[in-house]
């Protein structure tokens, strides 16, 4: 075979030879960083939700089955309240404003909201100072309110004292009680949604 003949198959057979490409390595770097970070943000994600388990927890109030009856009873009187508002706001709707029932529904009213407060005072004075303090902003809220519901019901009896007392003011007096109530009631909600009863 002449010398020119082996050149030429020589030169054949390495251009017809698979070139691998370089950049496999490269490729596979890429997605072992890529896996390894997604791993990291789970592990971070994980670590997230484990601290706001942990937070929810440390919010929680431990009180005992009296306390949680006690504020089951709180919860009622004040809707006993709510309602009982609602009703003197009434008077006067359709007729005539009738002086001798607003007295009588008003009479009602305060009763009910004497025996809210004083359900109110003993849940209070069963909670230690470091749970009162855990409750800082609810009870405080729940103080502003209580301020209200006096207020108006001071007024109230200011208005029926009169020989003719306004109706129309005596209703919105009532309707503010309502509201603050109402208001009285949410706080509570709220308040029980942090409770953990203890056994």
């Amino acid at each position: 075979m002449r010398l020119g003949t082996v050149v030429v198959i020589a030169l054949l057979c390495a251009a017809s030879t698979p070139a691998f490409p370089q950049g496999s390595g490269g490729q596979k770097g890429k997605a072992q960083s890529s896996g390894q970070g997604q791993g990291q943000q789970g592990r971070g994600e994980g670590s997230g939700r484990g601290y706001g388990s942990t937070d929810r927890e440390r919010d929680r109030i431990h009180v005992s089955r009296q306390q949680h009856d006690q504020m089951a009873n709180c919860d009622r009187s004040a809707e006993a309240v709510r309602k009982q508002a609602r009703k003197m706001a009434s008077l006067g709707q359709g007729g005539g404003f009738n002086a001798g029932k607003a007295r009588q529904y008003r009479d009602q009213l305060q009763e009910q909201v004497r025996a809210m407060q004083q359900e109110h005072q003993r849940l209070m004075q069963g909670l230690n100072p470091g749970r009162q303090q855990s409750l800082e902003v609810h009870l405080r809220n729940m103080n502003r309110l209580q301020e209200r519901l006096n207020a108006r019901l001071e007024e109230m009896n200011g208005e029926l004292g009169k020989d003719a007392p306004d109706g129309k003011r005596v209703a919105e007096q009532a309707r503010e009680m309502e509201r603050a109530s109402r208001e009285w009631r949410e706080q509570y909600r709220a308040l029980k949604s942090r409770l953990d009863v203890q056994p």
